[in-house]
């Protein structure tokens, strides 16, 4: 996989990690909505200026936007799935906990 795609990934983990939707990432860096998308996407690529600015509005090092090796971990991917579920009512909760109990005695 190129830097570009890695970056990319990357970048929108760390999006979704502090739960942020690519419209609002874009508000908070004057970034339009659909550049957000091609730089996840791996199709542009990004300055030393954007990287500062990323860097400060997600609130983490230049280190970890390139920490490729965090990207889809446990705790980011239950915050995923915490975000997905979030606004439900509680009908569909209690369908989502009693699928995923049923889910853990079927893997265990």
């Amino acid at each position: 996989m190129n830097l570009k795609k890695l970056f990319g990934k990357r970048l929108r983990e760390l999006r979704i990690q502090k739960g942020l939707k690519q419209h609002e990432l874009a508000a908070l860096t004057d970034y339009e909505p659909n550049s957000i998308g091609q730089i996840e996407g791996g199709h542009k690529a990004v300055s030393f200026k954007a990287l500062e600015l990323f860097a400060e509005k997600l609130e983490v090092s230049y280190y970890e936007l390139f920490d490729f090796e965090k990207v889809n971990t446990e705790k980011s991917l239950t915050n995923s799935i915490l975000r997905e579920i979030e606004g439900l009512n509680k009908k569909d909760l209690e369908f989502i906990l009693k699928y995923i109990k049923d889910f853990k005695k079927f893997i265990q």
